[in-house]
């Protein structure tokens, strides 16, 4: 088989670099170990004291395989990993007194309290977390590795460095496991998956998760050349590691390693570790890489017993010092709750100048050639927007301005597309991913919802993900799975912007802003308000972010209706029968912004007018609707003279039958109807 010859077995015999290593160098490898193993073994402690709290997921027996591997790069090279990540952030060089403090949950904590154990960060030393859902960080490390590649060649500049990431063997079951490998691939991106297989995915046996057991195989798919090593050995590690940087830094393209090892510790503090065999245990301890290398160092003469004495003490006081630190450590203020959820507004750009006719999706294609004209880190990337133009022709034309490198095209693998941009974007790059329809999001959510949104927050405002999405929503005779609309479900999320234009003039201004926030817009459109007509300024301007508009000024004791994308238009076909059948002159606001919501606007129309309905397409129940009217009846209720209203798509999977289809839609006829219902109207 052709990939075998690519791949290097466990008991391939060092290269020479383990053995140029000095003394000192040497032992700071012993030492690096031991400082985990002991930071490790406290951990445990306070958290059977109570100090820690959640899940623990701890090191011990593994140190060989982060200190083997961490100590090969460099300190420009960035490392991203699982929620098992306190050795990795030892080995990386990250103070011991920050992390435990982040272990009790304090404000001198790496994250300042916010991330806990599964989630240690620090942008001063290029560690990038900690990650808590399995596998679902890896298209961020594509991403990431990807904007080197990109500054290299787009941007001119001058640099090598490259990134590893390190997963476990449950991990590599995951689509993103194989999503990321085809992206890092394809995109030629030069990072170093690391694949600790400690023979478990939590309490799976290997056997019992994977059909393919040599882990590494499973890069051949991808072309991907890959290795096995002992990971019971730094220095085979080490001499492993010191070639296959060497190679990735200089051929720029990705690189799978897998180093056999085993946790001496059940998966959590919480686990009671009933599913592996005692003699298991005790073979693999007999193993333990900490006692082996420090044999070896003694047996040749690097270490003497004195000095190795020394080492363990010195160790044993930087991580009582930690504990202490961390002990002293204040609590986060109640301000903390709510930092660094979002960045600072940008300013706005007044629109000016000369108009002309647009529809929506020439609005929207506008928008972005000005942002990739005068922004050299943006690009585009998505499913048939290059070639094809887009699936509605939004990106049609920009490939042949900007350049394929600019207007990417990608495999379909919405979940890798959301999270390579979401690298992307923690490295500087500004990326607009487009999602062919919001159906295709739900495969997205995981990028979007807990990593995305929770970026900065997360991480102690440490980094942020400049990202628009592009997406929409609704259909005609598309059926239930690709007629659905979404938007509630993401306006749910803090950190996540959530615009829905309802005009060409909107979706030029807002995609604008949404172009220059410094975290992530859901930008949802309409596919039915494609083709809408409406005057737009040729130059660049912004709209408001979170401010609603009074579209039709309304009547006193009269009506507000309320709506947003294409319910808008339902919102003015209703406004005008109004006037025309009833005599009534009802007010209409136009959202734009789920998140955030502006309540201000809404709460003084209904201060005027008394009533509100609102219009939306997607289901009645928990929806947008469903929020407004709660919040109105919190903030408005004496002003109310009747119960808000609201108009919304039936609760069914939408139909194909054009009559069922009509029928399930909101319209100005069932806005009629509730209105009389209510007896607002006769």
């Amino acid at each position: 088989m052709a990939t075998r010859a690519k791949r290097a077995k466990a008991s391939e015999a060092a290269s020479p670099a383990a053995a140029e290593l000095t003394p000192d160098a040497l032992r700071e490898l012993l030492q690096t170990m031991h400082r985990i193993r002991v930071f490790e073994d406290a951990a445990a402690r306070e958290y059977a004291r109570g100090n820690v709290g959640g899940f623990l997921h701890l090191y011990n027996g593994q140190e060989a395989s982060a200190v083997g591997v961490l100590s090969a790069i460099r300190p420009d090279d960035f490392v991203m990993a699982h929620y098992r990540d306190h050795g990795y952030a030892l080995a990386r060089g990250v103070p011991a007194g920050p992390l435990m403090a982040e272990l009790f949950g304090r404000v001198d904590g790496v994250a300042r309290g916010r991330g806990g154990s599964m989630h240690f960060y620090s942008a001063e030393h290029n560690f990038l977390g900690g990650w808590a859902i399995v596998g679902g960080y890896l298209p961020l490390a594509v991403g990431y590795a990807f904007a080197t590649e990109y500054r290299r060649s787009l941007m001119d500049e001058e640099r090598d460095d490259i990134g590893v990431c390190f997963l476990g063997d449950g991990a590599t079951n995951i689509g993103y496991f194989f999503e990321s490998l085809n992206f890092a691939a394809l995109w030629k991106t030069p990072v170093v998956f690391v694949v600790e297989n400690n023979g478990y995915a939590m309490g799976a046996a290997l056997a019992t998760h994977t059909s393919v057991t040599t882990i590494s195989e499973k890069a051949s798919a991808f072309d991907i050349p890959s290795e096995t090593i002992d990971g019971t050995d730094v220095l085979a590690v080490r001499a492993r590691m010191d070639d296959i940087v060497e190679r990735v830094r200089r051929t720029r393209k990705p690189y799978l390693v897998e180093i056999i090892t085993y946790r001496h510790r059940a998966h959590s503090m919480a686990d009671p570790d009933l599913y592996r065999d005692k003699k298991e245990i005790e073979s693999w301890r007999a193993k333990d890489p900490l006692e082996r290398f420090a044999a070896q160092l003694l047996d040749e003469g690097v270490l003497d017993a004195d000095a190795w004495t020394a080492m363990q003490a010195a160790s044993e006081a930087e991580i009582a010092e930690a504990v202490a630190f961390a002990g002293a450590s204040p609590q986060p203020d109640e301000a903390e709750l709510t930092a660094d959820i979002v960045g600072p507004l940008p300013a706005e750009i007044a629109p000016s100048g000369p108009t002309r006719t647009m529809t929506m999706a020439e609005a929207l294609n506008a928008a972005l050639a000005e942002w990739l004209a005068e922004t050299p880190e943006a690009f585009l990337l998505g499913e048939d927007i290059n070639a094809y133009g887009g699936a509605y022709a939004v990106t049609r034309d920009l490939p042949a301005t900007f350049g394929d490198a600019r207007v990417r095209d990608t495999p379909i693998a919405e979940g890798a597309i959301i999270g390579v941009a979401v690298g992307a974007a923690m490295a500087g790059l500004r990326p607009i991913a487009e999602l062919m329809t919001i159906n295709f999001a739900l495969l997205a959510a995981d990028a979007i919802i807990n990593h995305a949104a929770k970026i900065r927050s997360m991480f102690g405002g440490q980094a942020s993900v400049p990202l628009v999405i592009r997406t929409n929503g609704s259909g005609v005779r598309l059926a239930a799975t690709h007629s659905q609309n979404f938007e509630a479900m993401f306006a749910y999320v803090p950190g996540l912007y959530v615009a829905l234009p309802a005009t060409a003039y909107e979706a030029k201004g807002m995609l604008a802003a949404a172009l220059r926030l410094p975290d992530p817009t859901l930008f949802i459109e309409n596919q039915l308000l494609y083709r809408v007509k409406d005057e737009v300024p040729e130059a660049v301007y912004t709209l408001p972010v979170g401010k609603a508009v009074v579209d039709r000024e309304g009547a006193p004791g009269g009506l507000t209706l309320i709506g947003y994308s294409r319910g808008l238009h339902i919102a003015r076909e209703a406004a005008d029968r109004l006037a025309e059948e009833h005599g009534l002159k009802a007010e209409v606001i136009n959202l734009r912004w789920l998140r955030p919501l502006d309540m201000a606007t809404l709460v003084a129309s209904v201060q005027k007018t008394n009533r509100a309905l609102l219009v939306e397409e997607d289901h009645r129940s928990f929806g947008v609707g469903a929020e407004i009217a709660a919040r109105l009846q919190e903030e408005a209720f004496d002003s109310l003279d009747a119960p808000v209203m609201r108009v919304a798509a039936v609760e069914a999977p939408m139909p194909y039958a054009e009559n069922l289809e009509r029928a399930a839609w909101p319209s100005s006829d069932r806005i009629i109807e509730a209105l009389r219902a209510q007896k607002i109207i006769g």
